[in-house]
């Protein structure tokens, strides 16, 4: 049976003018349903937003799945986190990662 550790999660994140594209990806070892939920949030000078998607993915084995296509503005000051949460036969495992390409670096 295909587990949580048995999946391969990255994140590819692109900017764009004022915002930034985040799609999370998942490869599985073998075929597997997969579930997940998507969460961004985003805080900074502009207040903060939030946005959430979840849903559910069938994954061959090998294949290489873009799980959900999310955009949000973002300023250079503003902190942006990406949080993907997968589910698999009653295992589970978040992965975070900071979304924001435009933050400024002191």
């Amino acid at each position: 049976m295909v587990g949580i550790h048995d999946l391969n999660a990255y994140f590819d994140i692109a900017a764009s003018a004022g915002g930034v594209n985040i799609v999370p990806h998942v490869r599985a070892a073998a075929p597997v349903d997969v579930s997940y939920s998507l969460r961004i949030t985003r805080t900074g000078g502009a207040g903060s937003a939030s946005l959430t998607r979840s849903g559910e993915s069938r994954l061959a084995g090998g294949e290489d799945q873009p799980l959900a296509t999310l955009r949000l503005s973002v300023d250079s000051g503003d902190i942006c986190q990406a949080t993907l949460v997968l589910h698999v036969n009653g295992e589970h495992a978040e992965y975070s990662v900071d979304c924001n390409p435009h933050r400024a670096t002191n």
